[in-house]
């Protein structure tokens, strides 16, 4: 009855409504019911265009999803035969499992709605390397078939600004075509693009050897990357949910949040 009521409220476009009773219904639900109704929110918040609510939703979301078992691994490496033959009443139906996997992926496409949406807005500066850092790390979701678009879509963006300056981004890039081609840029451009996503190095004391100090470098970049790139292999939607949640308070203001 609750999921009908949303769902009517957010056919309907009443977001005021919708968002009023959302908020009564989050404190008393269980995890999954919670991931509905901010996936909900965020739509409702994409309809009246307000950016900074719609992505604090989705950061909720991939929150819940990472304190979760389900959405750890791909649907398909999950025995759902299990749920039906195991006694424990907790255990939640096969189809229950599939849906909550769908959703969870579903997450990310509003994310791109959205930090697209900004991208393409008048009133955005599309020098924000904050804004391009943030659509670089989402393109690996889906690479092969949509992710790769939005990649070539913004290092087109970089080359033409001039450079991509975003401290510690590389930690959170693990697909390998996206760091073997920072890499080539590294080589073979570098004298016309400047990327600066090399985790962000402590202070150099005196005495201290100068390899302690390079990441700052142009070397020190190329470096960074290669190191990034021998440790490939995390999943994608591990590597993006996790910056967006380590860097929340950032992605929010850039998007105009008001705190």
């Amino acid at each position: 009855m609750r999921q009908f009521i949303t769902e009517s409220l957010l056919f309907k476009c009443k977001i005021n409504e919708l968002i009023a009773y959302v908020d009564d219904q989050l404190e008393n639900s269980d995890c999954w019911t919670k991931e509905v109704l901010y996936f909900q929110l965020a739509c409702a918040h994409c309809l009246d265009r307000s950016w900074p609510d719609a992505c604090e939703n989705v950061i909720h979301m991939l929150n819940i999803s990472a304190e979760s078992d389900i959405g750890s691994k791909p649907i398909f490496d999950t025995d759902l035969s299990s749920t039906f033959t195991n006694n424990d009443s907790s255990i939640q139906p096969a189809f229950t499992i599939v849906k909550q996997e769908r959703l969870r992926k579903l997450v990310y496409d509003i994310a791109y709605h959205i930090l697209f949406r900004v991208y393409t807005s008048t009133a955005m500066d599309h020098d924000n390397d904050q804004l391009l850092g943030a659509l670089l790390v989402l393109s690996q979701i889906d690479f092969a078939t949509k992710g790769y678009q939005c990649f070539n879509r913004i290092m087109r963006h970089v080359e033409a600004k001039g450079s991509l300056r975003s401290a510690g981004l590389v930690k959170y890039i693990s697909n390998i075509a996206i760091l073997e081609e920072l890499s080539r840029i590294q080589d073979y451009c570098s004298e016309y693009v400047s990327i600066l996503i090399a985790i962000p190095q402590v202070q150099r004391r005196i005495g201290q050897s100068t390899r302690h100090s390079v990441r700052g470098t142009k070397d020190g970049q190329k470096q960074s990357i290669e190191e990034q790139i021998k440790k490939c292999g995390e999943d994608p939607y591990v590597t993006v949910s996790t910056y967006f949640t380590e860097n929340k308070e950032g992605i929010l203001k850039m998007l105009g949040a008001k705190f």
